[in-house]
């Protein structure tokens, strides 16, 4: 398994102050095979569908945050 952790903040630019933050979480499994260059090409398609999955998560809660700011 392959985990793959980011922590994220958004600031006001002029203030400085936080106004949003988390922790984003992805765990993809790959295999390890005979091959040392068919492990790694698994392991690289792993950590990039894990990011992607960070990144959606990551968009989904700001966008989730902005729709609240623009309702009060």
């Amino acid at each position: 398994n392959l985990t793959v952790f980011a922590d994220f903040v958004l600031s006001d630019a002029r203030s400085g102050k936080e106004l949003f933050a988390g922790r984003s979480r992805s765990i993809n499994s790959y295999n390890i095979l005979e091959s040392q260059f068919a492990t790694l090409f698994s392991e690289s398609d792993a950590r990039n569908r894990a990011l992607r999955e960070i990144s959606d998560e990551i968009s989904n809660r700001l966008a989730v945050y902005f729709a609240r700011i623009a309702k009060n």
